[in-house]
C-alpha cells in the first residue's frame, strides 16, 4: 500500500492520541505563546465600558449572570474570572446571579476565590443573588425592584441588610449587565432587560455562538462581546496590564491558549493531509 493510501486509512485512535498529546504537553509545561495576546475590538469594547463605570455614580453596579454549566466552563470561566477581577480592581459593586441553577455553584467558587485574593468582603463589595425559576419573570421583575425577585441572597440573608445593595434598586442603578452563556440565553437579556429598561448589556459566549451575536452588536443591543477562550485570555491581558503588572496572578485563559492553538493546528494539518490523500488516491484509480 502506497504512502498516501496508508495515510488516508490512518486509525482514528492515533489521531485522538496525537491530539491528547498536543493538548496535555502545553498545559503541563506551561508553554507561552510568543508575544502578547492582542485584544479584539469587541473584547476591548467591554473592557472600556467597565472602565467608564463610576463606582460612586448612579449606575455603579455590574450585574453578572452565570448562565453556563460545566460543559462550557473551559471557554467561559476564564471570561468570568477576568471580568470579576476587573470589577474588584475598580471597586465596582458586583451582583452575581444565574438563570440556570448550575451557574450558582460556578459563580460562588469564582467569587470566593477571587474575593480572598483581592481582600473583598461579602455583602459589602459583592453579593451572590442566587437562582430563581422562570428567566423571563426574573429579568423583567428586576427591572422594577431587585429585592422583589431576590428578597434574600444565596445564603438566605435579606438583601436589605447588605451594604452592597444600598442605593441599588433596579436596572437604573446598573452600569452593565454581563451575561456568560453557552446557550442562547443572552437573547433574554436583550428582549427583557435592554429593550424595555435600556440597561447596557454585553455577553460572553462560546466560539461556536459568535456568528449569532453579530446582529445584536450591529444594532447596538450589545455593547460588546467576549468570544470563546481566546477572548478570556485577551481580557485577562487587558486587566493585568492595567492593574496587576507587578503581580503574579493565575490567568486561566492565557495558560490554556497554547494548548488550544496547538490542537487547532493539528486538526488543520490532519484535514490537509486527508484531502491530499483523497485526491492522490482518486487520481490513481
Amino acid at each position: 500500500m502506497k504512502f498516501w493510501e496508508r495515510l488516508g486509512k490512518i486509525d482514528r485512535r492515533i489521531i485522538y492520541i496525537v491530539l491528547a498529546v498536543v493538548v496535555i504537553i502545553p498545559l503541563i509545561l506551561t508553554v507561552k505563546l510568543p508575544g502578547k495576546v492582542r485584544a479584539m475590538p469587541r473584547t476591548k469594547d467591554v473592557f472600556d465600558h467597565i472602565e467608564n463605570i463610576d463606582p460612586n455614580g448612579k449606575r455603579r453596579a455590574i450585574l453578572i449572570s452565570v448562565d453556563f454549566d460545566p460543559q462550557t466552563e473551559p471557554e467561559l470561566k476564564p471570561q468570568l474570572e477576568a471580568v470579576v477581577r476587573h470589577g474588584f480592581a475598580r471597586n465596582i459593586p458586583l451582583l452575581v446571579m444565574a438563570l440556570p441553577i448550575q451557574g450558582t455553584d460556578i459563580g460562588l467558587e469564582v467569587l470566593t476565590r477571587l474575593a480572598e485574593e483581592h481582600d473583598k468582603e461579602y455583602g459589602k463589595d459583592y453579593v451572590l443573588l442566587g437562582w430563581k425559576p422562570s428567566p423571563v419573570a426574573v429579568i423583567l421583575g428586576m427591572g422594577n425592584f431587585i429585592e422583589q425577585v431576590f428578597p434574600t441572597d444565596y445564603f438566605g440573608t435579606p438583601l436589605a441588610e447588605l451594604p452592597v445593595m444600598e442605593g441599588i434598586r433596579n436596572y437604573d442603578d446598573v452600569g452593565l449587565v454581563m451575561d456568560f452563556t453557552g446557550s442562547s440565553l443572552y437573547v433574554y437579556w436583550v428582549y427583557y432587560a435592554h429593550t424595555p429598561y435600556d440597561v447596557p448589556v454585553a455577553t460572553g459566549v462560546t466560539s461556536v455562538s459568535v456568528a449569532d451575536i453579530y446582529p445584536f452588536l450591529g444594532s447596538k443591543q450589545f455593547i460588546g462581546m467576549l468570544a470563546g477562550m481566546k477572548a478570556g485570555a485577551e481580557y485577562e491581558r487587558l486587566v493585568k496590564d492595567k492593574y496587576y503588572q507587578d503581580q503574579d496572578i493565575f490567568l486561566r485563559g492565557t495558560q490554556a491558549l497554547p494548548a488550544l492553538s496547538a490542537s487547532l493546528l493539528v486538526i488543520i494539518l490532519f484535514v490537509i493531509l486527508g484531502n491530499i490523500s483523497h485526491f492522490a488516491t482518486r487520481r490513481k484509480s
